[in-house]
């Protein structure tokens, strides 16, 4: 077994098991053993995914966004999948956070020293032997080096914060020069000095300024942990009234630079007056550049992790990068109003167009790293498919920065809302590419049938229809972009029905279509011999097909195709075409002719790869063509020649049949272990080890799904969070073991009264347990509750050191509500809440509360 080193880990993930083999097995298993492996490396594929966690200190900035969307293209492309850690703007959170990741037993970790917490990180990672890779913020100390002290730190690839703190100093002087600004007073707006990056790129301000005599330093303030835009308002307000000589703003980020124009809009300053410039290439920041205001932006090193992203599966697997360097730095540069064109389709964009894996190792064939953005935009952006807007357009997005839009729930693979309430299809692909370009929210109208959808459109309450066909009628409200999608309308029949080369072989046959589609009223106006049935949706008109109640449907083949896979209708195939399409447009109300005009811009700058990735996600089809007879005479002529050979080879192959009967039944046996091995682990996965209840992650998938059940039937859900009373001194006197013993026993307690199909019991965490149930309104689920309660005390079990009851007992906080519009989070806050009240009032009682 010196050969083999197999780590199967069994971890609360969608992936399970996780096996990560290191060297060859084949000499190391016997003949058994090995077919059960191979048989488990043939699982899907997700089951081999790798899995790195990211960590970050906050998710709610743009900078931080764009961060980890950089890393979600490199992850997608790199068939990674990328668990995102969010600190929430604590270090000791994330330090529990590495725990948690190295707890589930992750292949790699990118991480940052965020309030010089590195360190610490380390340690971790060691302990665990994670390898692991530093992004945004390093070291300063320069004995601390990857694979010296800690041998799993593998590598490093950070910004040079010194450096982009004197580029934008550099950057500001020189548009002062321009100006015509002899001598400049500055403001400098810091981020949260206990950051690494905040000191360095004030350090960088400093040692540049202190050669330049014309520039003085009048004011200088930090934002805060948060980097706040607010605070940086509030701060240049505060300043400029003591110094209204200030006329340039160096700020540690976009985010700040732009708090600032903020204060400078509230003060009434002309823009033109102030030079500012911020770090991050924020779209908002951007566009004052393209405007040809005094701005300037510094950036790139929102690449960073997924240049590491790139560095950890290239050493996972096996193309280690030691011998080029194991400390990389991401490329700064500024964007000015010389520049600004080069840059903006890229910051803007959702990055799909870009292949992740040609910069590996693996593809690169010896060559070092291209961790440069300079290649990217030579490589996949061209002028050709550049997004450049005016200024009236780009001041139009500023004042119109969230966009309506009138949706259809109900028709994929164009645009649908799924089960999680998420607009998804490929218009919403495309609608998604376009506002990241733009740097605008949208709003779809996720709770509007289509006949409300139309009036809210035609009351201007909605703005763009991101697919709709064009008509005499819609013309008179809308305005139309070209069409970006157009299908045939195919005709869709059972298997047993031939190939159908006229729509006018339907004459006088029953065919379904979807009531108010254009394939309706295209029927209805030239085809009046079709005799149609009028269906509510695809789905509706589709089965009335598989059940043969019609002859065929017609409709676009996309939509169709969509709806056979989903719904499982293999009985049905596309027999035959109609000389008719659905083009597709995007239509933008009539009276705003300047969105109609950015929208038709938007969709011109996607590229054909990203018009071919959206339509390889949503679109697969099965046709069935015409006869070619002579091709069916080749055919029957080859057949005849091939079953004289194979009536030879009949009585060669009868002899092997004991011999493969045998083996046959020992892959059934091999097969039957690998279903038994797979069914134990799937529970495993969803199953607290110690209690045998549902474990955390199953809580998390069962109460989103019980709440949309809820909303559905429209009925009652409860949600109740229990903490057994005074368990740490329980632990601490009776010893853990005994612990163990008596949350062993309340979760039986529990299993034996949670018996409806609908009640689901959880193990929420150390003394913590969750139940959810539906159907009992709030008197009669705090009634159950409180049952529960006082079966837990009749247990009698002994606790001498409780201040509740000389026996074990338990609060419990109780949540039940039938409002639809109630998320998950909302129900966990009411009854963690009511879980407290109950504790704060002497215990071993239910606290319940209706929301």
């Amino acid at each position: 077994m010196d050969d083999l080193a197999l780590f199967y880990g069994l971890q609360e993930s969608t992936h399970l098991p996780l096996l990560y083999l290191r060297k060859p097995i084949a000499q190391a298993l016997p003949m058994k053993s090995h077919a059960i492996l191979y048989l488990y490396i043939l699982l899907p594929l997700q089951v081999m995914a790798t899995e790195i966690a990211l960590f970050v200190p906050r998710t709610e900035t743009a900078a931080w966004q764009s961060q980890i969307q950089f890393a979600q293209s490199a992850a997608e492309d790199l068939d990674i999948d990328l668990l995102i850690y969010d600190a929430n703007n604590q270090s000791q959170v994330m330090l529990q956070q590495v725990i948690d990741a190295c707890n589930r037993r992750v292949n790699g970790i990118l991480f940052m020293n965020y309030e010089h917490i590195g360190e610490q990180v380390l340690s971790i990672t060691e302990r665990y032997q994670i390898p692991s890779v530093i992004y945004n913020t390093g070291f300063i100390e320069d004995n601390l080096l990857p694979r010296s002290k800690y041998k799993h730190w593998i590598g490093s690839i950070t910004p040079d914060d010194k450096y982009a703190g004197a580029l934008l100093a550099e950057q500001l002087l020189r548009r002062a020069e321009t100006n015509e600004v002899k001598e400049v007073k500055l403001l400098v707006l810091n981020g949260n000095m206990n950051e690494l990056s905040a000191q360095q790129r004030n350090q960088g301000l400093h040692q540049f300024i202190k050669h330049h005599s014309n520039v003085s330093v009048v004011a200088e303030g930090s934002t805060g942990i948060n980097w706040s835009r607010e605070e940086a308002k509030r701060l240049f307000i505060q300043h400029y009234q003591q110094f209204p000589e200030i006329n340039t703003v160096w700020a540690a980020s976009d985010t700040l630079a732009l708090g600032a124009m903020d204060a400078m809009a509230e003060l009434a300053l002309p823009r033109q007056d102030m030079i500012v410039g911020g770090i991050d290439w924020l779209p908002e920041a951007l566009r004052m550049v393209s405007k040809q205001m005094p701005y300037v932006s510094v950036g790139g090193h929102f690449s960073e992790a997924a240049w590491g992203l790139i560095l950890l599966n290239d050493y996972l697997h096996g193309s280690d990068f030691a011998a080029e360097s194991t400390q990389f730095h991401s490329q700064m540069y500024a964007i000015n109003e010389k520049n600004i064109n080069t840059f903006q389709s890229f910051i803007g964009d959702d990055w799909k167009r870009i292949d992740f894996k040609s910069l590996s190792k693996e593809h690169q064939n010896g060559q070092i790293y291209n961790f440069s953005i300079k290649h990217l935009l030579d490589t996949y952006y061209n002028n050709s498919k550049m997004l450049t807007l005016t200024d009236e357009e780009t001041e139009w997005l500023e004042q119109h920065n969230t966009l309506r839009l009138a949706i259809d729930i109900d028709w994929p693979p164009f645009e649908y809302v799924d089960d999680n309430n998420i607009y998804q299809g490929m218009s919403a692909d495309y609608i998604k590419i376009i506002a990241q370009r733009l740097g605008v929210k949208i709003e779809p109208s996720v709770g509007k049938s289509w006949e409300q959808v139309v009036q809210a459109s035609k009351q201007k309450e909605l703005d763009i229809y991101p697919a709709l066909s064009i008509t005499p009628d819609r013309k008179e409200y809308l305005r139309f972009t070209l069409p970006y999608l157009s299908f045939p309308m195919m005709i869709i029949t059972n298997q047993d029905i031939p190939y159908i080369n006229n729509i006018n072989a339907l004459k006088d046959e029953v065919v379904s279509v979807v009531k108010g589609y254009s394939s309706h009223e295209m029927l209805q106006n030239n085809h009046p011999q079709i005799k149609l049935f009028e269906a509510n949706n695809v789905s509706e008109a589709l089965e009335a097909v598989s059940s043969g109640r019609v002859a065929a449907y017609i409709g676009n083949i996309a939509t169709a195709n969509y709806v056979m896979t989903r719904e499982g209708y293999t009985n049905l195939k596309v027999s035959g075409v109609t000389p008719y399409r659905i083009d597709l447009s995007m239509a933008v109300r009539k009276d705003w002719p300047t969105l109609h005009a950015i929208i038709q811009k938007a969709l011109d700058s996607i590229t054909e790869e990203e018009r071919k990735h959206i339509y390889s996600r949503w679109i697969t089809v099965r046709y069935e063509h015409g006869v070619d007879y002579n091709l069916v005479w080749k055919i029957v002529v080859t057949s005849l020649i091939v079953l004289l050979i194979l009536s030879y080879w009949t009585r060669k192959l009868s002899t092997l049949n004991s011999k493969l009967n045998h083996e046959v039944a020992e892959r059934k046996q091999i097969e039957k272990q690998l279903r038994e091995e797979k069914k134990k682990i799937e529970k495993l996965a969803i199953t607290d080890s110690l209690t045998g209840l549902y474990n955390r992650r199953h809580y998390n998938i069962v109460l989103l799904s019980e709440i949309r059940r809820a909303q559905r039937n429209r009925d009652w859900i409860s949600f109740v969070i229990l903490d057994i009373d005074y368990f740490k001194q329980y632990n601490d006197n009776y010893g853990h073991q005994s612990g163990d013993d008596q949350l062993l026993s309340l979760a039986t307690c529990l299993k034996a009264n949670c018996h409806r199909a609908s009640d689901y019991c959880f193990r929420l965490g150390g003394e913590e347990f969750g139940i959810i149930f539906s159907g009992l309104s709030p008197k009669e689920a705090f009634l159950f509750v409180e049952k529960l309660r006082a079966e837990i005390e009749a247990l009698h079990l002994e606790h001498r050191y409780s201040q509740a009851a000389p026996v074990l007992t338990a609060s419990f906080g109780l949540v039940t509500t039938n409002n639809l519009d109630h998320e998950a989070a909302t129900l966990y806050e009411a009854a963690d809440a009511a879980l407290y009240k109950a504790k704060e009032s002497g215990r071993n009682k239910v606290v319940s509360t209706e929301i």
